[in-house]
């Protein structure tokens, strides 16, 4: 169970979220077999407050949606090769319901809700290479956090409420959603060709150029990614960078680090991001988990976030969270 409460910009508007995680699961899985079924539930209740009117909705979580999936393992003689079909089940998800229309329908899936169809070739000498539906290089570059809170509170803020419309200083509602306001600029699945180097002395690297086919949208994607990663036996480090452009329209610059100290289960994580049509955003985070109490670990985080030109030049916005 994780239970969140954020404010966002300062507009009175206070966003409660409880999630239940059963976590991953296999479903079937025999020895010999070349098939490894999985998937999870990660179901919540939001509450919704915008200082004029409120509602809680039960929904999937955007975050981390509910999904079913499988890996074929493919005969190999050298390097390992699979193919990976993944898909969120189609149900009301954290950032599609709002006050002004509700949930809509309880089961709404489409192509959209296919989130990997690929695949992998995977070799200690040549690295990884990924054909199909996955992810980008950059999907993940602003989410490094050792926090255990990340379930419910990321620096994508918009998948808890962001369907949700602003109100003014008059407590009218406006065209704003929440989603507009608090971009994290982080990378996305796409249909694409993607390599990642082997790992050198926990430094990576990736490439991947893609296309939107499950949405109207013809554009060509291309971004790189650097990841490193290290641990010992008292600090645990991540971070990524990664640069991603549009053609020649556009190009954005995300950005993340997080560090865990083992013995104390203090933590702290950090990511940026800025696109060249002048937007740009900070998130921090700090966090403390250990086993406190029998039943199991137990983490705390508090972060904060500040945005600005996401809604139009010269806008500015700001979150923070209890985690």
């Amino acid at each position: 169970m994780e239970v969140i409460l954020r404010k966002i910009d300062h507009v009175g508007i206070f966003t409660v979220v409880g999630v239940t995680f059963l976590g991953a699961a296999t479903l079937a899985e025999a020895e010999e077999s070349p098939f490894e079924f999985y998937g999870f539930f990660n179901l919540g209740i939001l509450d919704y407050d915008d200082g004029v009117e409120s509602d809680s909705f039960l929904v999937d979580n955007s975050n981390a949606p509910s999904r079913i999936g499988f890996n074929y393992q493919f005969p190999s003689s050298g390097g390992n090769l699979r193919f990976n079909f993944e898909t969120a089940l189609g149900l009301v998800s954290s950032s599609s319901v709002d006050l002004v229309e509700g949930s809509g329908d309880a089961f709404d899936f489409d192509k959209t809700s296919l989130r990997k169809f690929e695949l992998i070739y995977d070799s200690e000498e040549i690295g990884r290479i990924s054909f199909g539906q996955g992810s980008m290089a950059t999907d993940g570059a602003a989410g490094a956090d050792f926090s255990g809170t990340t379930v419910v509170t990321t620096s994508a803020i918009s998948d808890l409420a962001g369907n949700n419309f602003l109100r003014n200083g008059a407590g009218d509602l406006s065209a704003v959603r929440v989603g507009d306001t608090n971009g994290n600029l982080d990378g996305s699945r796409r249909f694409r060709l993607r390599y990642d180097t082997p790992a050198y002395s926990g430094f990576g690297l990736s490439a991947a150029y893609g296309q939107e086919v499950l949405k109207d949208d013809d554009n060509d994607y291309y971004d790189v990614a650097l990841t490193y990663s290290s641990s010992s036996d008292i600090f645990e480090t991540s971070a990524n960078l990664g640069y991603s452009w549009l053609g020649s329209t556009r190009e954005w610059l995300v950005g993340s680090v997080a560090l865990l100290h083992k013995q104390t289960g203090l933590n702290g994580a950090f990511a940026a991001g800025s696109e060249d049509e002048g937007s740009n955003y900070y998130w921090l985070k700090a966090g403390i988990r250990g086993d406190w109490i029998s039943v199991g670990e137990t983490a705390i985080s508090l972060d904060y976030y500040v945005g600005d030109g996401f809604v139009s030049e010269g806008s500015d916005s700001d979150s923070w969270a209890v985690a």
